[in-house]
């Protein structure tokens, strides 16, 4: 499946459980990850990758960045794996 169809299916999903999400086109800043969700309060980054696709160092480092900052950040290559990670997020709820 392509990327861009992995994506649209998780903004789909999201959308479905009540997040604020987009996709990110063009930013400022390199690196920045596909998805963007705010959920009751909880920023939600999502890098979308295919199965053969592989994260840079820099896509790396803002996700742990996002981590650092006290957001939930992870690199799918499924929506099935995107849907397990809402599922871990609405844990912490």
């Amino acid at each position: 499946m392509k990327e861009q169809r992995i994506q649209k299916q998780i903004l789909d999903y999201l959308n479905m459980n009540g997040c604020f999400c987009f996709k990110t086109i063009a930013c400022n800043r390199s690196g920045i990850p596909d998805i963007i969700a705010l959920y009751e309060g909880k920023f939600i980054a999502i890098e979308v990758k295919t199965d053969k696709g592989k994260i840079s160092k820099l896509q790396e480092y803002n996700l742990d960045i996002i981590k650092d900052k006290g957001g939930y950040a992870t690199v799918v290559y499924s929506v099935q794996e995107a849907k397990e990670f809402f599922k871990i997020i609405l844990a912490h709820s």
